[in-house]
C-alpha cells in the first residue's frame, strides 16, 4: 500500500541526527495520511522538531479531512489537476 511509512526513532537519536534541542520520537510501523508525525523545521539558524499533519490538503479544502481523498497523484496529469496544480507550481519550482 502506498503513502504509508514506518518510523522508529528515539527522541535522543532524533536530537543527535538533526541537531535539534527538542527531539521528538515515536515508533509506528504503519503511519498513514492524517496522522501527526515529527518533522524538522528550521527557524533562522535554529532547527526544531515538531509534530505536523502527514498528507496533502488542497488549497481549496475547507476541512483538512478532504486531503484524505488527495493522496496519490499521477505524474502524467499532476500539472493539470486543480488539487495539485497550484502546489506543484508554487512549491516545487526546482523540480520543473
Amino acid at each position: 500500500m502506498c503513502v504509508r511509512f514506518t518510523l522508529k526513532l528515539s527522541p535522543e537519536l532524533a536530537a543527535a541526527i538533526y541537531a535539534v534541542q527538542n527531539g521528538v520520537g515515536m515508533a509506528s510501523y504503519n503511519i498513514a495520511p492524517t496522522q501527526e508525525v515529527p518533522v524538522v523545521v528550521q527557524r533562522g539558524n535554529e532547527r526544531a522538531m515538531q509534530m505536523q499533519h502527514f498528507g496533502f490538503v488542497p488549497f481549496y479544502a475547507k476541512d483538512p479531512k478532504e486531503g484524505v481523498r488527495s493522496i496519490n497523484a499521477r505524474v502524467e496529469t499532476i500539472s493539470e489537476k486543480p488539487a495539485f496544480k497550484k502546489a506543484l507550481h508554487d512549491q516545487r519550482k526546482a523540480c520543473l
